[in-house]
């Protein structure tokens, strides 16, 4: 029961609730964070045969940010509409006159807890619930085995 509880608290924190925050670029944003970097119109026209037509955001982990720009391994790029296209982290520089913010992904530490919260309480209650229903029929009933001769 308790590995159960732990694994199910595992997978919650794996997927978690994020929030994204404004990231100062002095200084630079380590590499290895993961960026959410907001296009401006021209960069998403500029880019729009790269990353795909209407993107707007571009998400990764970053690689480096100097003068010529932040280099990402890209693995979302959402779009103006609102839908979201998985990449595999293939390297992309963004120019950075073409980036109007960036933020950084951080875990929002309430919305977690209470999804945990309620993702342990549904496995103990359903845990409870099979076992009050699985403790099969009444003493004394039953098959048995065969009668001797």
């Amino acid at each position: 029961m308790a590995r159960v509880v732990c694994l199910a608290a595992a997978a919650v924190l794996a997927g978690g609730c994020y929030n994204y925050t404004p990231v100062a670029l002095t200084p630079a944003p380590q590499s290895g964070t993961y960026l959410s970097a907001t296009l401006t119109d021209s960069g998403a026209t500029a880019l729009a045969g790269y990353l795909g037509p209407e993107a707007r955001a571009v998400r990764g982990r970053t690689l480096a940010f100097g003068d010529t720009g932040l280099v990402l391994a890209v693995t979302t790029i959402e779009t103006s509409r609102g839908e979201e296209m998985s990449w595999q982290g293939e390297k992309v520089t963004l120019p950075r006159p073409f980036i109007a913010a960036i933020q950084t992904r951080r875990m929002a530490k309430g919305r977690t807890s209470m999804l945990i919260g309620i993702g342990i309480a549904a496995i103990v209650g359903t845990s409870a619930a099979f076992s009050l229903l699985g403790q099969g029929g009444s003493p004394g009933q039953g098959g048995g085995g065969p009668r001797p001769q």
